[in-house]
């Protein structure tokens, strides 16, 4: 999902099930190959990865609903450091939580492959719009730090008992796409790195690494101008520009590099950033 702000976009790529499978970041290429067809066999085969990351192994029932895995940090303004609050969302379906057998998956596979896409798609036009209420769990940091686990393990979920699901919004669906063509959907990438002021990753970034890789391939190296991933607000970057199938204006003569001249925009200078410099100014002129 991309939420389009007056601050930027947010995106939530969001998972059916509350634990990843991996949380070492070096795994993360190994899991989306283990993924794919047997190298011998060419056959789909579940236990791939499973047989050497045991930490994985809940993976092999998947739960309904949806889960953001990693944890975000929520600040109340930008970058107080005091008020951070850490953070794990959930959707939880209106719709009740149903499953289907091996056999009945089978079965209708058969008869319709396409039954979940038409569900979907009918129950908008008849206006049983599906529906999510938004929950989060939150942690001060001094229970992130005292907490009898490490709370960023991305295989491992927060108990309800400790910190319960607290509602804070609904999602809904309200309208179903009027083109499948690829400008405006097909040309649509996601990514957890793709945040508001006010919303910073965690210690926990895997998948904030890993998804804008394999989406420079997809649709496109400047998949970020496409008019599905723009930002609706404007947004001053100039390093990006130099390619052929550029969108947007290419600045002209501005540099493609921070100027010390230019009136910063991705921090502040305090007293603090002189200390050092001072101190070492100082020992050189002894």
């Amino acid at each position: 999902m991309e939420f389009f702000t007056k601050e930027g976009n947010q995106d939530w790529v969001f998972s059916d099930i509350a634990m990843f499978f991996i949380r070492g970041l070096r795994k993360f290429p190994s899991l989306n190959r283990s993924h794919k067809r047997h190298h011998q066999t060419n056959l789909v085969d579940p236990n791939i990865f499973h047989t050497t990351n045991q930490e994985g192994i809940y993976a092999l029932m998947f739960l309904l609903n949806a889960c953001s895995g990693h944890t975000y940090e929520f600040t109340k303004l930008y970058g107080i450091v005091n008020n951070i609050k850490y953070v794990k969302i959930h959707l939880k379906s209106d719709q009740s939580v149903r499953s289907l057998t091996r056999h009945e998956s089978s079965t209708l596979m058969g008869h319709d492959i396409d039954h979940h896409t038409r569900d979907l798609f009918q129950s908008i036009v008849t206006g049983q719009l599906p529906s999510w209420p938004v929950c989060v769990q939150v942690m001060t940091q001094e229970e992130v730090e005292t907490y009898r686990f490490n709370v960023f393990d991305m295989t491992k979920v927060w108990p309800h008992a400790d910190f319960p699901l607290r509602p804070i919004g609904k999602l809904t669906l309200n309208e179903n796409v009027t083109n499948q063509l690829f400008p405006r959907y097909r040309g649509m990438a996601f990514s957890p790195s793709a945040m508001v002021p006010g919303i910073v990753p965690s210690a926990d970034p895997t998948r904030t690494f890993a998804y804008p890789d394999p989406t420079r391939y997809r649709p496109s190296l400047i998949y970020q101008q496409l008019p599905s991933n723009a930002s609706i607000s404007p947004v001053y970057f100039p390093y990006k520009r130099e390619s052929f199938l550029s969108l947007k204006r290419n600045y002209g003569s501005e540099p493609n590099y921070v100027r010390s001249l230019q009136r910063t925009f991705i921090s502040e200078v305090s007293e603090v950033d002189f200390v050092q410099p001072r101190a070492l100014w100082q020992f050189l002129g002894r």
